[in-house]
Parts: structure tokens; sequence; C-alpha cells
């Protein structure tokens, strides 16, 4: 199933994790897989069919979860569902999220996550905080540049809120 949702090949990466939860119902890896499957096929699928996918995705993550409180992987399948769903994702996921980054500080792509979300919230200091370390590595990356950019467009005034001179705008 890690394979399968790997590749992206959301049906059979499903069709794995039910093999799997078959043997072993309270199985948080299958549990998982099965969520990552459903909150694929949510991000392929249209309409109605998007919408019972992410929100069974979301079931399937919490159920990993409440196995393993402590694994990253759960939360940040739960924050995706909301995306995968376009809906913007509520305080909960937005926590979550937090707590991914918190877990694995050293992967960006979570980083990158909460900064977009924290900036669309328009909390500038807490975003850049958590963007300064993927936009000052040592280590050029994809995810740095996209840092740098969110920090740099974050610095314009008419997105801070600052006018020219540095002073808050009212």
């Amino acid at each position: 199933a890690h394979a399968e949702c790997m590749a992206k090949s959301y049906a059979a990466c499903q069709s794995s994790a039910d093999r799997a939860l078959a043997l072993k119902v309270d199985d948080w890896h299958a549990q998982l897989r099965k969520a990552q499957a459903l909150v694929g096929l949510a991000q392929q699928a249209e309409g109605e069919q998007k919408f019972g996918f992410a929100k069974e995705g979301r079931k399937w993550a919490l159920k990993a979860n409440k196995n393993n409180p402590v694994a990253h992987e759960p939360l940040l399948v739960y924050y995706q569902s909301f995306g995968a769903e376009q809906k913007v994702a509520p305080e909960n996921a937005i926590n979550s999220l937090y707590q991914v980054v918190e877990t694995i500080p050293q992967i960006d792509e979570p980083r990158l996550m909460l900064g977009h979300e924290l900036i669309a919230r328009k909390l500038f200091p807490a975003a850049r905080k958590i963007l300064q370390p993927p936009a000052y590595s040592p280590h050029e990356s994809v995810e740095q540049a996209t840092a740098l950019a969110l920090l740099e467009k974050m610095a314009e005034p008419e997105i801070s809120g600052e006018t020219a001179e540095g002073d808050s705008a009212t």
C-alpha cells in the first residue's frame, strides 16, 4: 500500500490497505495508507465524489492518529484532506500541521504548507518564524526558493500592512 500511494496509484493503494485492514483492523499503518489513498482519490475526483473521498480519508487519518498518537503522518494526511476537498482547513487541522512541523522540523514541505496557511490568515510574524529555517538553509532546494519567495512577498508593504516608512497601516 505504501508503494502504491508513493506512486500515486491511489485505487491500488486503497485495495492494498483494505487487504491489510482485513488482516488487522487496528493497524495504524494500514489505516494511514487507506487515508492517503482516499485523500489522493479526492484530489483526482470531481463534485460530490471529491467530498466523499476527503471526508472518508479524514476518518481514516483520525483512526490512524488514535492508534499511534505520536506519528506525524496521520496528522499531515488529516490536514491535506481539507485541501483535497478545496476547503479552508479548520483550526484543529492547522494545529495538527504545527504538530507535524514540531515533530519533523527538518522536513521543509510541512513548513511550507504551514507558512502558506499562516500568510493566508495574515499571521505574518508566525509565518516568518516557520519559513526562515528552509529559506536560510545552507542547502539550495526548491523548498528554499519557495520559502524565500514567500518571505519576500510578506515584506511587500501592501501584504504586511506596513507603509513605506515601516509604520503600521491603519
